[in-house]
């Protein structure tokens, strides 16, 4: 009976200790990058955000009082790897895993997620199956080629060029041009050249060649990371100075400053919302971007496209986190994203209820243009491409 009461008295001392130390261990998130390969200029700027995200959030009070933690593991921008780090993590049973891309990756280890954990890829070229555990961040590449074709028309430049890699984000951007083009809005428009090249071809004079032929009035071209960069000096050395319209893969302020000498006049591609705050009325969706571009700010960072998308989706877990608790299972992560709507973020407001399993659409997406002066983003049209209105 003595032990019994020394034992009980030990487990009442005990329990508020144990208590507290879980309350303060760390609620691990796990995040995959590519922080080394070909992608790494995307996967070290997200790391970059991440840090800053992590701080603001336990600012905040973390998550329910426990500190938020990001677990980071390198990809090495390899699809395989990306599957093998995924099915490690899943054996450990974690609830979410983050995904930085870029989509070849996230396409890859898609088929792991089918019974779960939640998975959310910072991907814009990654389309999740309607109601499965998969989210992705931004809008849609399709969405942001359709965008730019709105600006295009509305530019009247019709007369168009269009290069394009041959790998899966260029075959996607193919694809989703030949409908765009083939709609009757887009009549008007007179492709003079379509031209493709492989990721590691060291030059594209040739295309630009047969593209200039037939003097066109943009140039579309369509390539992510170091392959850009191929276009870029092929425009240069061909003396050719025409308005460029990129995907916003590339909408990273830092590379983007290491390749001012050769970046074409006039850069243009789609983006998030967050780059017209300035043009913004008040109200919660200029609030929420703006805290977006105050954490950025204290952290000495740039906004750019990789680390708002960065930042919404884990503005969303985090609020999906705190409602559940630190006990919440993938199912119920995934329910609650799911019914998510009028969410304000950088991207402006999700509403997951539509079911495309990223809770943004065309009304989400603008066009930029890059100023080599000031190194920043300048909106040019309104949402879905639009005539900007002053």
């Amino acid at each position: 009976m003595r032990v019994s009461v020394v034992a009980a008295l030990v487990v009442t001392l005990c329990c508020p200790t144990i208590a507290a130390q879980a309350q303060n261990e760390p609620y691990d998130v796990n995040v995959i990058l590519p922080l080394t390969g070909v992608g790494s200029f995307i996967g070290q700027t997200q790391a970059a955000a991440f840090k800053v995200v992590e701080k603001r959030i336990n600012a905040s009070g973390g998550i329910n009082g426990r500190p938020l933690r990001f677990v980071e593991a390198d990809n090495q921008s390899d699809p395989q790897v990306d599957v093998q780090l995924t099915g490690a993590l899943i054996a450990k049973h974690v609830p979410v895993i983050i995904d930085g891309g870029p989509a070849t990756d996230c396409n890859a280890a898609a088929p792991l997620y089918a019974h779960g954990p939640l998975m959310y890829c910072l991907s814009p070229a990654f389309y999740p199956e309607k109601d499965s555990y998969a989210f992705a961040g931004g809008v849609t590449s399709r969405d942001g080629l359709r965008a730019i074709v709105n600006y295009l028309r509305g530019k009247g430049w019709t007369r168009i060029g269009i290069l394009t890699l041959t790998d899966v984000a260029g075959q996607e951007a193919d694809q989703a041009l030949r409908d765009l083009l083939a709609l009757p809005a887009n009549r008007a428009f007179d492709v003079v050249g379509w031209e493709h090249y492989a990721p590691r071809d060291l030059s594209v004079t040739t295309q630009l060649t047969k593209i200039r032929a037939g003097n066109p009035q943009a140039l579309i071209g369509w390539a992510t990371g170091t392959p850009v960069g191929t276009i870029f000096h092929g425009l240069i050395d061909a003396g050719w100075d025409i308005p460029f319209m990129g995907s916003n893969a590339n909408q990273q302020a830092g590379s983007l400053i290491q390749l001012a000498s050769v970046l074409p006049r006039e850069y243009y591609m789609f983006s998030l919302p967050w780059a017209a705050y300035s043009r913004m009325k008040g109200g919660a969706p200029k609030a929420a971007t703006g805290a977006y571009l105050d954490a950025l700010h204290d952290g000495g960072l740039q906004p750019d496209g990789g680390n708002a998308m960065v930042w919404d989706s884990m503005m969303i877990v985090t609020s999906a986190l705190r409602k559940i608790g630190t006990q919440a299972t993938a199912d119920q992560l995934k329910g609650y994203i799911s019914g998510l709507h009028n969410f304000d973020g950088a991207a402006g407001s999700f509403n997951f209820t539509s079911g495309n399993q990223r809770g943004l659409g065309p009304e989400n997406c603008i066009v930029v243009r890059w100023d080599r002066a000031t190194d920043a983003w300048i909106p040019v049209s309104g949402p879905d491409g639009s005539t900007l209105r002053s």
